[in-house]
């Protein structure tokens, strides 16, 4: 498993130069992605789906995707990567990170709760199921029995990030230094928690 450590420092997080202010076209992947993962909302996993097979029932009809599902596995493959996506996203804690941001981006995280809400719904509907992950009963129990141990390190983490902004601009650089290494920490134990570093 790579961690954080290696995945952060690899590469500069954008391809901006230096000093610059990154705009969203100019993220890479792997910090894009691990990030999504981090907060537990595994964005690039799911985000459109919902949309799109909503868009697919409309014109072709709910039928016609059930039986792609069940006959192309190219298309099953797709849709069972995207419910492990949707499965192993956790709203509550994707809210608590979501808090961290300033009100004016609050619209931004409900229309992405609601592509959430599609995508699961029309999950179901493809696949014929009542909940995400039905069909791989070992690794929904899995995720329900590890989730209360990442989710203690995701508080620890967000009680950590919430004191690192809150240092005063003249902070002692020791102090700066020991909060990062704890927020460091706990990057690696969400990743090695989760089992993937997105």
């Amino acid at each position: 498993m790579i961690h954080c450590s290696a995945v952060v420092c690899s590469r500069p997080v954008s391809r901006a130069g230096h000093g610059q202010l990154p705009g969203l076209e100019d993220l890479r992947a792997i910090p894009w992605v691990f990030s999504w993962t981090q907060a537990r909302v595994n964005l690039p996993g799911w985000f459109g789906l919902g949309s799109a097979l909503e868009a697919e029932m409309r014109g072709r009809g709910l039928a016609c995707l059930q039986s792609m599902y069940v006959e192309w596995p190219l298309f099953a493959s797709a849709i069972d990567n995207a419910q492990l996506s949707l499965g192993t996203a956790d709203v509550p804690t994707a809210r608590r990170y979501a808090a961290l941001a300033g009100a004016e981006l609050w619209p931004v995280f409900e229309l992405i709760m609601q592509e959430y809400d599609r995508s699961v719904d029309a999950v179901l509907q493809v696949t014929r199921q009542g909940e995400l992950l039905e069909g791989s009963p070992v690794l929904a129990r899995s995720i329900k029995l590890r989730n209360p141990y990442v989710d203690a390190l995701h508080v620890a983490q967000l009680a950590l990030l919430k004191r690192y902004r809150a240092l005063p601009a003249d902070a002692p650089v020791e102090e700066r230094q020991l909060l990062m290494d704890a927020i460091h920490h706990s990057i690696n134990g969400i990743a090695a928690g989760l089992q993937t570093t997105g």
